[in-house]
């Protein structure tokens, strides 16, 4: 079953065009520096996009 739930959310992924996951991206990084706790976070693990995944560079600077 989770097998076939990350393959569903690949392909939706994968679906999507560069500005549609453009605007996910930013979307995303906006609800994340609104958060609270990330802003008093000591530690803060994210991950560099590869391929067709969000881009949080933006968050993970601005973290640094």
């Amino acid at each position: 079953m989770k097998n076939a739930q990350r393959e569903a959310a690949l392909s939706l992924r994968r679906a999507m065009s560069v500005e549609e996951r453009e605007r996910a991206g930013a979307d995303i990084t906006d609800k994340l520096l609104a958060l609270p706790e990330l802003r008093i976070a000591k530690t803060v693990l994210s991950y560099l996009a590869a391929w067709d995944e969000v881009d949080l560079s933006y968050v993970n600077r601005t973290l640094s």
